[in-house]
């Protein structure tokens, strides 16, 4: 387990302060290698932690996402040739729908801009 990601689920649920003395494999290494307020099992602090890294994941994705919609808002004002407009719109309903295919950056496969 990555040390980001167990401070993350911590931090979801509401787990703090903790603790992080090393790596986390095991639910020994669990035991063992963090101190945290609260109480978890090691098994549902890993079906915990698989959500954590999942909503980061697409957090960052729809992020990318985001900015790459912003990109060509420009292409959907009025003073825009229609031509134009409906070129683009196709690009930006595929942004869109981009996490309906894909969860993280690491896997996506963008569209293509219109040219």
């Amino acid at each position: 387990m990555e040390h980001f990601y167990i401070g993350l689920t911590f931090d979801r649920l509401g787990m703090t302060p903790y603790v992080i003395r090393g790596d986390i494999a095991t639910a020994e290494d669990f035991e063992n290698n963090i101190e945290f307020n609260g109480t978890i099992d090691f098994e549902t602090f890993q079906t915990e932690y698989n959500i954590s890294v999942d909503n980061f994941k697409l957090d960052e994705l729809r992020t990318e996402r985001n900015k790459r919609l912003a990109e060509s808002d420009w292409t959907q004002q009025l003073d825009i040739p229609e031509s134009t407009r409906l070129a683009w719109q196709p690009y930006r309903q595929a942004l869109r729908d981009i996490t309906e295919t894909y969860q993280t950056l690491a896997d996506v496969v963008w569209p293509e801009k219109p040219e």
